[in-house]
């Protein structure tokens, strides 16, 4: 028997946060469901581990560093 996931999931094997979920037509959740499954989940971010190793840099390391990260997700 498969484990129970603290994301919604339905056909297709994608979760409520992925895009595809919608896209194969599953149905549109509420804001309030929505933000249950995020806090229910592991996921910290995208990026979130350099997030967290440029927080831990003196100034002005800190700020180039998330500047550079921003940029790079930006493009």
């Amino acid at each position: 028997m498969r484990a129970a996931r603290t994301l919604t999931e339905v056909k297709g094997g994608y979760h409520s946060g992925h895009p595809w979920y919608y896209l194969l037509g599953n149905p549109v959740l509420t804001l309030k469901k929505i933000r249950d499954d995020a806090k229910a989940s592991s996921y910290r971010g995208y990026r979130a581990d350099d997030i967290l190793a440029a927080s831990r840099k003196p100034e002005p390391k800190r700020s180039e560093t998330i500047g550079k990260i921003h940029k790079e997700i930006e493009a």
